[in-house]
Order: structure tokens, then sequence, then C-alpha cells
């Protein structure tokens, strides 16, 4: 793992949530509907719209947390790192929720609620988790 790869589990650790929730946004993209077309997502700038349903099909919109802290951090269950980085999120969830700190996670890979609900159980998971496998959101 590089120095880059660690830099957010730092902050975490550290207490330094805003500026983990900083590197997170800016790390992360997300792929407009349009195939090909790359949304590159920075700190400062609103988020992409969407809609996507938990494991129990209860549907999330990133509008429902506007004006509040929320990180948004995309997995999938195949990925080692992706597990290390999730009990970062538990630690800062635990600190930093009665703040009002949101914690979405996106599986990539989860086009329902089975996928979702076996690595929420698997990982103790106290914050949602998204089917995030969408054309729109690929």
């Amino acid at each position: 793992m590089t120095a880059t790869q660690l830099a957010p589990c730092r902050a975490v650790a550290h207490g330094g949530l805003r500026f983990a929730i900083a590197l997170a946004l800016v790390g992360c993209f997300v792929l407009s509907p349009a195939v090909g077309r790359a949304t590159i997502v920075t700190v400062g700038q609103p988020p992409p719209a969407f809609e996507l349903p938990d494991e129990n099909g209860t549907v999330h919109r990133m509008a429902d947390y506007a004006g509040r802290p929320t990180l948004v951090y995309f997995t999938h269950n195949a990925c080692h790192y992706c597990t290390q980085v999730i009990g970062f999120l538990k630690r800062a969830h635990e600190a930093h929720a009665d703040q009002g700190l949101a914690i979405l996670t996106i599986n990539v890979m989860a086009n329902g609620g089975e996928l979702i609900r076996r690595y929420k159980e698997q990982f103790n998971l106290p914050f949602a988790m998204l089917a995030g496998k969408s054309p729109s959101l690929l």
C-alpha cells in the first residue's frame, strides 16, 4: 500500500476527519450517465446526484444529505484494501456520528440487497451501504 493510499486512513486515525473527507472526495470520481465521460468531483463542488437502494430497498438520495458532512466511499466485496478502510470508517462513525457525520458506502458489485446484507453482516457495518452496480453510476 502506498503513502497516498494510506493518507485518508492516517487522517481519520489521527482525528483529522475534515482532512480525511477532503482527501476522500478529491480521490473519488463518479462516471456520469453519458458512458465514458467522467466527472471529477473536487472539494467544494456539490457531489453528483444519485438515487441508490440499500439492502432493504430503501432509496438513498445524495440530496438527502445536503448540508451535513457526508463521506461517500466506493467499495466492493473482493477488494482487500476496501475492507481495511472499513475499519477506519467505523471508527470515524463512532467518533463523529453524534456530530452529524453521515457515511455512505457504495458497493459497485451489488445490484440488490443480498450482497450488501452479507457484506454488512461480515463487517458489522453501522452505516448505510448502497447497491451501486447501476449503469447511471458506473
